[in-house]
C-alpha cells in the first residue's frame, strides 16, 4: 500500500473517531424519556439571577447550568436521598430532594436567593413510561406558594382550590387530591383524566387562629400503558395569615407613619393622628375601645361596627423635639356561635419634631407594607424611598414583593 494512501486512510479514521468522541461526551441535557440508569431531576430557578448557576448533586460528579430560561436537568442521578447544590459568584445554596427512584422523573420548582434554596413545587412521575401529573393550589383566589399569602381575618372562611392536570402522554385514573392538615377535599370529575385535561376540587374551613398557617395539596393517580402501569404523585403548598377581624390603622398628620422617622413637623406646630378601625370579620363587634400609649383618643359614640364597617377616631397634640412614637390599640367584643371573644389589634406611629423643616426635595407615591401584611397608598421624600423598598414597600403598577406574578393597581391593590 502507499504512503500517501495509509496517511489519508488514518486521517479519515481519526475524524471518525474525533466525530464520535464528540458526540459521545457532549454534556447537552439527555430527553427526560430517556431510558438510562438512575433518575432525572429537572426543573425551574426562580430568586437572584438563575440563568448560569451551576448546578451539582453533591457526592457525584453529576452537575448542569441553568440556562436563559431558568430551567435545568441532570440525569443518571443515584437512587436515595439526593442533595443539589446551586452555586455562582455570592450565591452557594444547597437542598435536598429526598427518596429519589432511579425510574423516576423529579420535576422541580426551587427558589434560590443568596444561601437558601427552597423547594416549592416537587412533581414526580416515571421516566419511562409518559405519565405526569401536576396540581396548583390556591388559597381564597391567590397562588400563595410561599408566606404570608393573604391575610384571613380570624372567624372569616377560608377557600382552596385545587387545579388537577395531567402533563404526561397517557391517561391517568382514580386521580386523588387530598390535604396533609386534614381538610375534607371535594372534586369535580369522574377521576379519569386524559392527557392534558384538567379537573378541580376545592376544600374550605374556618380562620381558628392568629398567625402563619401552611398546608399542602397532594394528587396520586395512576396509569397503565405500554411499558407497564404505576403511579405518579405531584404537590403543592399554601399559605396564609391569620389577622384580627378588628384593624386599626394609625395616621400621623394624614401619613401612614407605621416606621421611623414619620414626618418632619416643626417644634410646636399642632399634630393630629387619626385612627380608623374597621370590621374586617364576619359577625358584628361591640364594646370597641381605642387608647393610645401616650395621647387622649377621642371616638364616635358607636357601640357596635357592622361587618366590613369602620369608625374613626382621633387625637391632637404639639410637637416635641426629637424623634416620637405613640401606638394606638383597639379592643372589642366579638360573639359566634354563643360563645364571646376580646380580639384587638395595635398599629404604632412616628414623628420627628424639626427646629425648621429640611428641603425633602421630590415626592414619590409607594404602596406601602403595614404589620399586617395589607398596602396602603403613601407619599415620601424622593430621599426615604431606599428605605422604604428595602422595609419590602413597592410602586404603584409594580410587582408585589414576595407575590410572583402579582402587581399593584393604581390604589395598591393587589392585582
Amino acid at each position: 500500500m502507499q504512503p500517501t494512501l495509509i496517511r489519508t486512510r488514518f486521517a479519515l479514521l481519526s475524524s471518525c473517531l474525533a466525530i464520535a468522541l464528540a458526540t459521545a461526551c457532549s454534556n447537552a441535557p439527555s430527553s427526560p424519556s430517556s431510558m438510562s440508569s438512575g433518575a432525572v431531576i429537572a426543573g425551574s430557578v426562580t430568586g437572584d439571577a438563575p440563568a448560569g448557576l451551576a448546578v451539582r448533586v453533591i457526592g457525584t460528579e453529576l452537575s448542569a447550568v441553568v440556562g436563559s430560561d431558568g430551567t435545568f436537568e441532570v440525569s443518571g442521578v443515584p437512587a436515595g436521598n439526593a442533595r443539589l447544590q446551586f452555586s455562582k459568584g455570592d450565591v452557594n445554596a444547597t437542598t435536598d430532594v429526598a427518596n429519589v427512584a432511579a425510574d423516576q422523573l423529579i420535576t422541580l420548582e426551587v427558589q434560590v436567593n443568596g444561601n437558601s434554596a427552597t423547594i416549592v413545587r416537587d412533581a414526580r412521575s416515571d421516566k419511562n413510561r409518559g405519565a405526569e401529573v401536576k396540581i396548583k393550589k390556591f388559597t381564597n383566589g391567590e397562588d400563595a406558594d410561599r408566606a404570608p399569602g393573604p391575610s384571613i381575618a380570624l372567624g372569616n372562611e377560608v377557600r382552596w382550590r385545587y387545579v388537577v392536570t395531567n402533563s404526561g402522554r397517557l391517561s391517568l385514573t382514580n386521580v386523588n387530591v387530598v390535604d396533609d392538615q386534614g381538610e375534607t377535599v371535594t372534586c369535580v370529575g369522574t377521576g379519569t383524566l386524559a392527557p392534558g385535561a384538567s379537573m378541580t376540587c376545592s376544600a374550605s374551613d374556618t380562620v381558628s387562629e392568629l398567625g402563619p398557617y401552611r398546608n399542602v395539596g397532594r394528587v396520586t393517580a395512576d396509569f397503565s400503558g405500554p411499558a407497564g402501569s404505576g403511579s405518579v404523585t405531584a404537590s403543592d403548598p399554601s399559605h396564609y395569615l391569620g389577622v384580627s377581624p378588628v384593624r386599626i390603622k394609625k395616621f400621623t398628620n394624614g401619613e401612614d407613619a407605621d416606621e421611623p422617622p414619620g414626618p418632619s413637623i416643626l417644634v410646636g406646630d399642632p399634630i393630629t393622628w387619626r385612627y380608623v378601625v374597621t370590621n374586617l370579620g364576619l359577625t358584628p363587634l361591640s364594646a370597641i375601645a381605642v387608647v393610645d400609649d401616650k395621647e387622649t383618643v377621642v371616638c364616635p359614640s358607636t357601640s357596635t361596627l357592622a361587618p366590613g364597617a369602620s369608625m374613626t377616631c382621633s387625637a391632637t397634640g404639639t410637637a416635641v423635639f426629637g424623634f416620637y412614637r405613640n401606638v394606638g390599640t383597639v379592643t372589642a367584643t366579638r360573639t359566634i356561635g354563643g360563645i364571646t371573644a376580646t380580639v384587638t389589634d395595635s398599629d404604632p406611629s412616628h414623628y420627628r419634631g424639626v427646629l425648621e423643616l429640611d428641603d425633602e426635595g421630590p415626592k414619590v407615591t409607594l404602596c406601602h407594607k403595614t404589620g399586617n401584611g395589607s398596602f396602603h397608598l403613601i407619599t415620601v421624600s424622593i430621599n426615604a424611598e431606599p428605605a422604604h423598598m428595602k422595609h419590602g414597600d413597592g410602586k404603584p403598577g409594580g410587582p408585589v414583593p414576595g407575590q410572583q406574578g402579582k402587581i399593584f393597581g393604581p390604589s395598591c391593590s393587589i392585582q
